[in-house]
């Protein structure tokens, strides 16, 4: 007999193209792919459709965001979950005893009421929200949005103490566990899905260095400054690529240096040359936010990766990459790397990595196990 699951989403995930997202769907895919029955329930500003996400799913429900009223500003509940409360997903969740996987904590207001006591509930923590909100908070420069992610963080944190009323804690990484131990005796560690069985590096030398991230993001557009202001022009001689989501027209015209080159949306497979085409992936950020999906996709596609501690979180990942967390660091990492060639060991163990740690069908096996 076929296991069912709910899985509630706090965004409709295909086309898997960013972040938690891209965790979702192929989480979804893997655990169609071992015979589970996937109920998902997910939350956007407007219903969307998809073939493909239909052909894995049992069923798709929508719930419109809603904006929390202005009565609930004393409310103890982080923001984000006040926007994703209904009352519609909560009698269709108890239509049934299947177990229920929240995809992060602003998707599990739901999990606080008394419909769903007896059901088996599990939360997928995909940040320490409360870190998060904290850093976001740092480098907000529109004071109306730095105090409310000031008010976010502490009701994050007060919520992120008691998370006892889930059966258990699928997290990122070790790091992770040690943050949420307090909170709830039963943690696992669930590596993040993503869409890569092998590793595709390309053979020979590229021709410049890659940053590449949402750019609509402040943590990833203040990166992409810092090259084209700094580093470009620290090292004159050096090609640079920043390529990312963007909704501002004229960030182009901002970033472009006589060695800096912009790339504005582009598609999945262009992402995906890009990435190949370099000789190094930058990484770095000032935000702690989980393991870095744009890590995983560099893992997969590119010669060489630098990295600062924040993009990796003292994962395994870590050794995979080189480490730079200073302008001058990076400087040093780019002259040594420019012209190196990557080794065959260095793919034997990537392929390795993808192969065990982040197999997609060995962590979904790992959830059954762990919900059943």
């Amino acid at each position: 007999m076929r296991k069912s699951l709910h899985i509630v989403s706090f965004d409709f995930p295909h086309p898997p193209v960013y972040g938690g997202i891209i965790d979702v769907f192929y989480k979804i895919k893997s655990l169609h792919q071992l015979g589970v029955k996937v109920h998902l329930h997910y939350f956007a500003e407007k219903e969307m459709q998809s073939e493909e996400l239909s052909s894995i799913c049992e069923s798709v429900h929508f719930y419109p965001k809603s904006s929390p009223v202005s009565t609930e500003i004393f409310s103890k509940l982080p923001l984000r979950m006040l926007s994703r409360r209904n009352k519609q997903l909560i009698q269709n969740l108890a239509q049934n005893d299947f177990p229920i996987l929240y995809e992060g904590l602003h998707t599990s207001h739901s999990a606080l009421t008394s419909e769903l006591k007896d059901h088996k509930k599990f939360l997928r923590c995909h940040n320490a929200e409360a870190e998060y909100a904290a850093e976001l908070a740092k480098t907000e420069k529109n004071f109306i949005k730095k105090n409310i992610f000031k008010v976010e963080e502490k009701r994050t944190q007060e919520f992120e103490r008691n998370l006892i009323q889930f059966d258990g804690l699928l997290v990122l990484s070790e790091e992770d566990r040690a943050y949420f131990q307090q909170s709830n005796d039963n943690i696992k560690i669930a590596p993040i899905f993503h869409a890569h069985e092998k590793v595709e590096v390309l053979e020979g030398i590229g021709d410049y260095v890659l940053f590449h991230g949402n750019l609509s993001v402040n943590e990833n557009l203040a990166t992409a400054e810092w090259i084209s202001n700094e580093l470009s022009s620290l090292l004159p001689k050096i090609k640079f690529k920043i390529a990312g989501k963007s909704l501002d027209s004229s960030l182009e015209s901002k970033l472009k240096k006589d060695n800096v080159e912009c790339v504005l949306n582009p598609s999945t497979s262009e992402m995906k040359e890009l990435i190949q085409g370099a000789q190094i992936v930058l990484l770095k950020t000032s935000v702690p936010s989980g393991v870095k999906l744009k890590l995983i996709d560099s893992l997969a596609y590119a010669r060489h990766i630098i990295s600062d501690n924040n993009s990796v979180q003292k994962s395994q990942l870590s050794s995979y990459v080189s480490i730079a967390n200073t302008t001058d660091e990076y400087i040093l990492k780019i002259q040594e790397l420019k012209h190196q060639p990557t080794s065959e060991h260095e793919v034997d163990q990537r392929n390795k990595l993808f192969k065990d740690a982040l197999n997609n069908q060995l962590n979904a096996t790992k959830i059954i196990q762990e919900i059943y």
